[in-house]
């Protein structure tokens, strides 16, 4: 009979906790939106619709519309035709596949190519020394307290 008291009251105590996180997190959020409430203003049309700078530009400046570059109806000579030459160039120059005497194949992509000319070491791999780099901080972990002072760093 013991066993079985235990069991229930351990089943009816880990359905309750279990809730109480939740409950808990569920009326402080009620409760904060309540406070905030009277402060909120409504958000003007102009922070609200992302694409109103642009709208108020045009607006501004009608002709801009007739300049816009329509890739799909291209004049022969203007500068779009040339710029839309050159988009395709580069990409008959980095995907099309080439001879490549550094590959088993014989040939590759043309960005795998200039990849490996001028990234990859001879192995094929990219070393980057990342001490160098601006970004990035090699002490790992700075600790310091009343007996001893603990400092991990990444070295190489």
């Amino acid at each position: 009979m013991r066993n079985f008291v235990e069991g229930q009251l351990q089943n009816v105590a880990e359905s309750e906790l279990s809730s109480l996180g939740t409950d808990f997190i569920i009326s402080s959020a009620q409760r904060l939106a309540e406070l905030l409430f009277p402060y909120l203003s409504p958000v003007p049309s102009n922070l609200a619709d992302p694409l109103w700078p642009q709208q108020q530009y045009v607006a501004a400046n009608p002709s801009i519309v007739d300049t816009a570059i329509d890739f799909k109806n291209l004049e022969p000579g203007s500068v779009e035709e040339m710029v839309a030459d050159l988009l395709s160039s580069a990409d008959n120059m980095l995907g099309n596949v080439v001879d490549d005497e550094t590959h088993p194949n014989g040939e590759d992509l043309g960005i795998n190519g200039i990849v490996r000319q001028f990234l990859l070491e001879d192995d094929g791999s990219l070393w980057i020394p990342i001490g160098e780099l601006p970004f990035f901080d090699p002490v790992l972990f700075e600790g310091h307290d009343k007996v001893s002072e603990t400092k991990i760093t990444i070295v190489g």
